[in-house]
């Protein structure tokens, strides 16, 4: 275990700023942790991420990323002086990294595990880490990926095997974990609630802000969107519910990675175009509060999941949720009462919830164990539990 006496030096394999996303959040957000820990910490990013034919989106950076970093991330204003670079389909890169790692004496290095495109490169270096006897730690996100290929299991399972420690923050990932690798008995905690996205701002100052109505029940549904994330459930329950309650209104914040006119076309059919606000964009992370702060609840009707940080960014702003009964959601908001659970791909079930949350008085309970959740789940311990694992 390391002490603040004699700090063992770590490396963190991952998607650093200034990549955008959830992974890039979890691992700047880990970093900065463990360095308060008088932890010596290597930052190791890739000079690609994902190459643009396998991304659909607009853009893999967070606005504003300077183009000389884009250009060249190894000279680029990147802020990281310790930072080695991985490109995801270079080989010659992760034997690079591998050496590097050595050479900057470090002890132990933590992958974040998320996607098995990138299990190759982590196998090549893991490889290398563990001939010099340099620990290795992952940290899984998802085990498999919600849209399934041919291979994902032989290349996680490949990964996998070489490390000295699995760190899980669901009981679904865990089982998963297990099942790719029997016997290899991944340690398991929750992922801390995210507290890096600005302070809470009220409910009617963000509103005001954003120009909506007081009294307006809004839904927030965020983040990039996938099939697999159910939001065409979720407009399939609105028609209903609106019409049990009035001022029920949708806003949906995130990047398409389908087709948006699918969706567009689904809100017309229903008769919706008043009652949702489409924000057709990846929100930067200083929009955050008030998008956060004016609406009610957040709601992820979703068809598969593992965890979710977008209910920890939630957390953080004190908005309850409603989540479907798949992966480690359900866990993630039951302990405290957090959130609401209701069955996948089921619009009235969802619908029902919904109302429920509204007019039955357990809003008041629910925001309460959000408050105590929060309180619980902190980046202190859970960098605490990380280092106990090195």
């Amino acid at each position: 275990m390391i002490s603040a006496e004699s700090p063992i030096p770590v490396a963190v394999v991952g998607p650093h700023a200034p990549y955008r996303g959830g992974i890039a959040h979890f691992t700047n957000r880990l970093c900065a942790q463990l360095e308060t820990k008088t932890t010596s910490v290597v930052r190791v990013s890739f000079s690609r991420l994902y190459p643009d034919l396998f991304f659909p989106g607009k853009t893999q950076y967070e606005p504003g990323t300077p183009d000389t970093w884009r250009e060249d991330p190894a000279h680029g204003d990147s802020g990281q002086d310790r930072a080695i670079f991985i490109d995801s389909i270079n080989p010659i890169s992760w034997l690079n990294a591998g050496r590097q790692l050595k050479a900057a004496g470090v002890e132990v290095v933590v992958f974040m595990v998320w996607m098995p495109f990138f299990a190759p490169a982590y196998t090549v270096i893991a490889g290398t880490l563990q001939k010099a006897g340099i620990r290795v730690l992952a940290i899984v996100h998802n085990a498999l990926p919600h849209e399934r290929h041919t291979g994902d299991q032989f290349l996680t399972r490949m990964f996998l095997k070489r490390c000295d420690s699995v760190i899980a923050m669901s009981k679904a990932v865990c089982e998963d974990i297990e099942d790719l690798v029997p016997g290899s008995k991944p340690k398991l905690i929750p992922h801390p609630v995210y507290d890096q996205f600005g302070e809470l701002i009220s409910r009617e100052a963000s509103r005001r802000d954003l120009g909506w109505s007081r009294d307006a029940r809004i839904l927030l549904f965020f983040g990039l969107i996938r099939h697999y994330k159910g939001l065409d459930i979720l407009l399939d329950a609105l028609p209903d519910a609106r019409k049990r309650l009035p001022g029920l209104h949708l806003v949906i914040a995130g990047e398409f990675y389908e087709s948006r006119a699918r969706y567009v076309d689904h809100i017309r059919r229903l008769g919706l175009d008043s009652e949702v606000t489409l924000f057709d964009e990846y929100i930067p992370s200083e929009r955050l509060p008030p998008l956060f702060g004016a609406c009610d609840v957040v709601v992820q009707p979703y068809l598969s999941a593992t965890q979710s940080g977008i209910i920890q960014m939630a957390f953080h702003f004190e908005r309850p949720v409603i989540v479907s009964d798949v992966g480690g959601l359900a866990e993630a908001v039951e302990a405290h009462d957090a959130g609401l659970v209701v069955p996948p791909s089921d619009p009235q079930a969802l619908g029902d919830a919904i109302v429920h949350f509204f007019e039955s008085g357990v809003r008041e309970k629910l925001e309460r164990g959000v408050f105590l959740l929060k309180k619980d789940s902190s980046w202190s311990g859970f960098s605490d539990f990380i280092l106990t694992e090195i």
